[in-house]
């Protein structure tokens, strides 16, 4: 009875997205109204994953990036809001730069096992014409991205992507990420550097945090996982100090490594306090 009720399922949500395929592309709510759709199926088989077909899951995600990619193709000047999307239940995330034009998106797969696994897009506007890149790779451990920084300097424009993603039930990951879009092109930026070593990306794993954890190592109102942040006032990344204890469990100590932004015309880096 219960298989029976989970087929019925799928054939319904598979219907609501072809009946909606067949609205005007131009019309961005039908379009949003299909990655509802698809998002509720996708959790939909993750509760009935012992009946689920992978090649149907596959296609229903590649689908997602499709219509995502299409609204965001028409929404030249970034204004749609993907109000019914963003509700809690499907969790979808939006984040916006500081100057306004670059988006992130990130939205629960639900077929990560014991880590959420995330998938991530970038909508990126640049005078009159608008980008979309599917950002996801192998490595990148499913992260979410909720936070987006941009540095300007004379002909040029670099954007900080900060994220969080959990390793198996509790082992928070925190990361920045540093690229730039010229041409219609996102490229990475290795503009971080501490010892000989200069990448584009920041990381931090642990298992706890000390209870005097520097307050703004959190964003926003999460005080639950501290994070990597950049300080844009001070021109500083702040990396939260991961030491291990006596049981050999890494932690959030209450020392920060700080990166200070350096300027040479168009180019930027972060220093590590340790070169100093």
């Amino acid at each position: 009875m219960e298989k029976i009720k989970y087929i019925f399922c799928i054939v319904f949500c598979f219907g609501a997205v072809k009946a909606t395929m067949s609205q005007s592309n131009n019309d961005w709510s039908a379009l949003e109204k299909q990655l509802c759709s698809i998002q509720d199926t996708l959790y939909t088989l993750r509760q009935n994953y012992s009946y689920t077909n992978d090649d149907y899951c596959d296609s229903l995600q590649n689908s997602f990036s499709i219509l995502l990619e299409e609204l965001c193709t028409a929404d030249k000047g970034m204004k749609y809001d993907f109000r019914e999307l963003r509700k809690k239940e499907r969790q979808f995330t939006m984040a916006v730069s500081t100057d306004g034009d670059m988006r992130i998106f990130s939205r629960n797969t639900y077929f990560g096992g014991s880590m959420p696994l995330f998938a991530s897009y970038i909508q990126y506007k640049d005078k009159e014409q608008s980008y979309f890149f599917d950002i996801n790779e192998d490595n990148d451990m499913g992260l979410c991205y909720d936070t987006v920084y941009s540095i300007q300097v004379p002909d040029k424009r670099y954007y900080l992507l900060s994220g969080t993603s959990q390793i198996a039930a509790a082992y928070p990951l925190a990361v920045i990420k540093a690229v730039s879009c010229t041409n219609g092109e996102l490229k990475k930026e290795t503009i971080f550097v501490s010892g000989n070593q200069q990448n584009d990306c920041l990381a931090i794993s642990y298992r706890f945090a000390e209870d005097n954890t520097d307050a703004r190592l959190f964003i926003g109102s999460n005080f639950t996982f501290p994070r990597i942040v950049y300080i844009e006032t001070q021109e500083e990344i702040l990396k939260p100090v991961v030491l291990k204890d006596k049981d050999d469990t890494e932690y959030v100590s209450g020392e920060i490594e700080i990166y200070k932004l350096e300027r040479n015309k168009n180019e930027i880096k972060f220093i590590s306090n340790n070169e100093r």
